[in-house]
């Protein structure tokens, strides 16, 4: 029999892997093959399908936060932050119809882009008094309102396109003067104080008198030539 020193030094000579230790847990390979893990597709969303998906469900803070996002990017100034009259100049006409579309649409024409340019040009603003009565107008003078367009007046959302959240300021008339006009220029609007543009006249000629030609004077009496048939055939 193997006395107990050598059993000791037997197990003590194997390798320490071979025990688990005593506060890990215990792997225990399974026997089964192997199930593959499902793939999840990830679904490239836009932020106009967010756009169109936030204010469909009245999401309208939501959707303010991505509309100042969109129009940011769309001229390359989310970096910036906010836009100047030379930025709104540019903004894409797909990309202004897109925006205004989802939030007339949603609000019942009563919220977008379209309905505060309208207020604007409707008022004919052009003093900072005006830019006043107009803000105090669409909700701008007091607390935002997201909570439904019940309680919001007209025109109240979305607000001037400002990161992160849009602002509650019309910029001293410059940015909704200029949105207006770009609105108008894209065809999205049009413009009730603009003047109609009349063609002009054509400059009547006087009448000039019909020149009667002058009377072929008479032919002197001559006396008829006497040709004869076969002179006429020889020529």
């Amino acid at each position: 029999m193997l006395s107990a020193a050598l059993i000791s030094t037997t197990l003590l000579s194997v390798s320490p892997a071979f025990y688990p230790a005593a506060d890990g847990p215990t792997t225990v390979k399974a026997t089964t093959p192997q199930v593959e893990a499902t793939v999840e597709v990830a679904i490239a969303v836009t932020e106009l399908e967010q756009l169109s998906g936030a204010l469909a469900e009245g999401q309208w803070e939501k959707g303010n936060r991505l509309t100042s996002s969109i129009l940011l990017k769309s001229v390359n100034q989310y970096g910036r932050g906010y836009l100047i009259t030379k930025d709104i100049r540019k903004l894409p006409c797909k990309t202004l119809r897109s925006v205004d579309h989802l939030w007339t649409s949603s609000s019942n024409g009563e919220f977008g882009l379209s309905a505060q340019a309208n207020i604007w040009l409707k008022m004919n603003g052009k003093t900072f008094d005006d830019v006043t009565k107009f803000e105090d107008r669409i909700g701008w003078l007091g607390p935002v309102d997201f909570l439904s367009t019940v309680t919001a007046p007209d025109g109240h959302l979305p607000l001037r396109p400002v990161k992160p959240a849009g602002m509650p300021d019309a910029w001293g008339g410059g940015w909704i003067q200029s949105m207006s006009q770009r609105l108008v220029a894209c065809n999205i609007i049009e413009d009730p104080n603009a003047k109609p543009v009349v063609a002009p006249a054509a400059t009547a000629k006087p009448n000039s008198p019909i020149k009667t030609p002058a009377p072929k004077p008479a032919p002197a009496n001559t006396p008829i030539p006497d040709v004869r048939l076969r002179d006429i055939m020889n020529r």
